[in-house]
């Protein structure tokens, strides 16, 4: 069991599933359901992480309100440390509303409590006898952002390893001390989109290359495609696994939570990228980020069975 500090962004999701394509403006359209989940980048990866049996210490922020009681339930019923997480009276928990058509989405969010958490909140102690820092939500985290050098250099300097999963830009910078963080990154995890953005390069094997000589190792999430990493100089591409697709919300967390265990756990790339991919293909079988998400016995099981399919 592999003992993890997750730094990170709290708030809900708000998931509208089986409409008919993504919202016009001036005009309306119907889900089969809606429904309150958790959410948040870091907070899905540290309950992927934390199914697949790792120890996880949680450390972020929430508002005195009814969804972030929620969040810190949550977290706890994952087995999860939240005694890290602060509860901010005058700050409101985040909220992201999440349309989920057929293999995309569209997303509205209130930041809240996702950009209050701070340098200030994060005890350098959390870290001590810890093996892992992991983060999400680079560019959300605002409050954080201008120390997360400082935060990743401590972390490597009481010998833990890190990772850092980029997510979307809403400000459109694409840079945010980026650059200057990678150097203390043993494993980037961007998927295609997020990777060209920051590299400008839309080729995703040339953008890896531009990358990987500032991390240990860097993959990248292709969705329908699978994944590709960089390992060793050579590019090793893994393809998605098959899957009946209700809802992708936190497909991204999953594979991350998936490539961060295989990798803790001394997996070789190939085999690291089957069980990242696998933990994604069995998130969006079900609807919410959390619900899908396996135990490492569940994970192996069905790549087990996929390959058994392959043979015959």
């Amino acid at each position: 069991m592999k003992r993890i500090v997750v730094v990170g962004e709290l708030n809900v999701d708000i998931i509208a599933v089986g409409t008919d394509g993504l919202p016009v403006l001036g005009q309306e359209i119907l889900a089969s359901d809606i429904a309150v989940f958790p959410g948040s980048s870091s907070a899905n990866c540290a309950s992927g992480l934390a199914r697949l049996g790792n120890d996880v210490l949680y450390v972020g922020k929430v508002g005195d309100d009814d969804f972030g009681r929620l969040m810190t339930r949550s977290l706890e019923s994952r087995g999860i440390d939240t005694g890290a997480v602060i509860v901010d009276t005058s700050i409101r928990t985040g909220i992201t509303i999440s349309i989920a058509a057929e293999n995309d989405r569209a997303m509205v969010t209130y930041l809240g409590s996702i950009e209050s958490l701070s340098m200030e909140d994060v005890d350098g102690s959390l870290l001590d006898g810890r093996d892992h820092l992991h983060l999400s939500s680079f560019f959300l985290q605002r409050g954080l952002a201008p120390h997360y050098a400082e935060l990743f250099a401590m972390a490597k300097e009481k010998g833990l390893t890190t990772s850092l999963d980029l997510g979307w830009d809403t400000f459109g910078n694409w840079n945010g001390r980026l650059w200057e963080v990678l150097p203390y990154i043993d494993l980037f995890v961007p998927n295609e989109t997020e990777l060209a953005m920051i590299t400008g390069e839309k080729d995703a094997e040339k953008a890896l290359r531009k990358v990987a000589s500032n991390v240990g190792l860097a993959a990248v999430k292709l969705g329908p495609e699978g994944a590709m990493a960089l390992s060793n100089g050579e590019i090793v591409r893994r393809p998605a696994f098959d899957a009946k697709v209700v809802d992708t919300t936190g497909a991204g967390d999953a594979f991350t939570a998936g490539l961060v265990h295989a990798y803790l756990h001394g997996l070789a790339i190939k085999d690291a990228l089957d069980l990242a991919n696998a933990c994604g293909a069995l998130c969006v079988e079900r609807s919410g980020a959390w619900t899908g998400q396996p135990t490492a016995d569940e994970v192996r099981r069905f790549i087990d069975e996929h390959r058994h399919r392959q043979r015959k």
